[in-house]
């Protein structure tokens, strides 16, 4: 397995991670060709933004190193646009619009003592959905500034938008959330990266 990792802060959604080519200190490559093999896996983003990609090697023959390894990152690349919403507990609906369409904020309430229900209108659009669940840029923020931390969520799929609901937890040391951050997705461009790594240890 070969580890790839992404800066959450690239904001990358429907990726995926193709290994490509992987060679030895004396050239030769270490990379089998076999249908099982192909090196290609999709890249998770919540957090730590990777995953494991699942690379079969010829027989190294006393290889203790990959001289060097290469290959892509693909996916789509997302430009967002601040928007704040304060008093977020008592805030009614607002929508705002960018050339991707309209994102609703609907609501915020509580869930007994620490959770909160956080209601939203996105565009119909599966990229959309992971941007929400999958970083922190959609968060209730108490009075010291602090991301309460996201727990679940939900969604249904109307004609042309997705309603979702996320659910966040309040630690003991925090305070009740104040507003709510969400950068919202304003640009949506196709990348492919080219990625390559040199003297990398075997397993």
């Amino acid at each position: 397995m070969v580890g790839i990792y992404v800066d959450p802060k690239a904001r990358l959604v429907n990726s995926e991670v193709r290994i490509t080519e992987v060679f030895g200190a004396k050239g030769e490559s270490l990379k089998r060709t076999t249908p099982d093999a192909n090196g290609t896996r999709h890249l998770g983003v919540r957090r730590a933004t990777g995953c494991s990609v699942p690379v079969m090697l010829n027989d190294a023959d006393g290889e203790q190193r990959i001289a060097r390894l290469s290959g892509s990152v693909r996916g789509v690349l997302l430009h967002c646009e601040k928007w704040e919403i304060p008093n977020v507990l008592e805030a009614g609906t607002v929508t705002r619009a960018t050339r991707l369409g309209r994102f609703t904020f609907v609501s915020a309430r509580r869930q007994g003592a620490n959770r909160y229900a956080v209601s939203a209108i996105i565009p119909k659009n599966r990229d959309f959905i992971d941007h929400l669940t999958e970083y922190e840029e959609f968060n209730p923020v108490d009075d010291g500034g602090r991301l309460l931390p996201f727990s679940e969520a939900s969604w249904s799929d109307k004609l042309r938008a997705t309603q979702i609901e996320l659910v966040f937890v309040r630690p003991v040391d925090f305070g009740e959330p104040v507003k709510l951050a969400w950068e919202i997705p304003s640009r949506a461009q196709e990348v492919s990266i080219p990625v390559e790594f040199k003297d990398l240890p075997l397993p």
